[in-house]
């Protein structure tokens, strides 16, 4: 007869050279590491997916000839020209270099 060993903490058990240690909570937190590592992941995903979508709308909307043609008036519309004089109606009174 085997005596029995009561032991309330953890317990090793060895059954084909592994140990398999039960009795803690190390599982459970192995569980929840690997719940908070797969929502990073899925987190990553759905913003890489967001930037290569962000991209994509942004390259065809800065190519477009839509684009171009705002861009163009916007820039024609902000352009300050300088103000010309006016010509005079008449013209004398200005000593001519040359004495004829």
């Amino acid at each position: 007869m085997t005596p029995r060993v009561r032991y309330n903490g953890a317990n090793a058990h060895n059954p084909q050279k592994v140990i398999i240690v039960t009795g803690t909570n190390a599982r459970a937190k192995a569980d929840l590491m690997a719940k908070i590592s797969q929502i990073l992941s899925i987190l990553s995903f759905i913003i890489s997916a967001s930037m290569l979508g962000a991209g994509v709308y942004g390259y065809r909307m800065v190519t477009s000839d839509d684009f171009k043609q705002k861009m163009i008036n916007e820039v024609i519309s902000n352009i300050k020209l300088p103000e010309v004089p006016k010509l005079p109606n008449k013209t004398g009174g200005v000593a001519s270099p040359f004495n004829i």
